[in-house]
């Protein structure tokens, strides 16, 4: 299903403008699992012809059925065009990389214990972690060594009970870490196949994304007086993100 899609779609994601082509900018397997969901929320159906399904809806207030029917497709296709980036990417990735990376997710996860445990009477300290800890992939994993160290850093003297973790040292190590991890990512450089592969995924994203967009509008407007529902209609994980950044 999704390489009949990404298939069909060629023409539509060669048209596209390249100064409109985005690249994700949440993961790309968090977009498709929510972009699915709204799939299923729009698939409920109830008595034939009733204005009350989602679909009527969204419908109701003027986005067009078209629209609805090309996003499955149009998912499928940006599902396909992402593993064959993924495939493309990891398989050259170089050893080095690889290695800081392993590094780094072991890093994180020692943190992450020994903050639970130190500032495990620190409800605010707790919420902080709980905020780190969501997400993945590598800009994630950067991004949580600097908050680790810095959430470390600032509660210092709860690990001085704690003789198995030298606070101070993973201070350094964490902050250091992040920052060759991500120097390293941004020294490599894609050869024409990957930049290829890449492109065609960001063209797969933006055409996805600009129905997806569409369709939350159309579904904010539809039930902007239902509180309940509003949710639906947005993104999950960017709220999340928004959250961390504001702790």
């Amino acid at each position: 299903m999704s390489v009949q899609a990404l298939e069909a779609l060629q023409g539509t994601l060669a048209s596209i403008d390249d100064a409109e082509v985005k690249a994700p900018n949440i993961p790309v397997s968090v977009y498709l699992q929510e972009g699915h969901d709204l799939l299923t929320l729009l698939a409920i159906s109830g008595d034939e012809g009733s204005p009350n399904t989602v679909r009527q809806r969204v419908l109701s207030v003027g986005l067009e059925a078209n629209q609805l029917d090309a996003l499955e497709r149009a998912l499928g296709a940006l599902r396909h065009s992402q593993s064959l980036w993924i495939n493309l990417r990891d398989q050259n990735k170089p050893s080095t990389q690889k290695v800081l990376e392993r590094e780094g997710q072991n890093l994180r996860a020692e943190q992450q214990s020994a903050v639970q445990w130190s500032l495990r009477h620190n409800a605010k300290a707790l919420r902080t972690l709980e905020a780190i800890k969501d997400g993945d992939g590598i800009e994630d994993l950067i991004q949580d060594l600097f908050d680790l160290a810095t959430l470390i850093e600032q509660h210092q003297g709860a690990f001085e009970s704690d003789t198995t973790f030298d606070a101070s040292a993973h201070i350094t190590q964490g902050r250091e870490l992040a920052q060759s991890i991500r120097d390293n990512l941004s020294d490599q450089r894609l050869d024409r196949t990957q930049r290829q592969a890449k492109a065609l995924r960001d063209r797969a994203y933006t055409h996805a994304h600009s129905l997806l967009r569409e369709i939350r509008a159309a579904g904010r407007r539809a039930y902007r007086t239902e509180a309940s529902m509003l949710h639906h209609f947005g993104s999950a994980h960017l709220r999340k993100t928004q959250r961390k950044h504001r702790i």
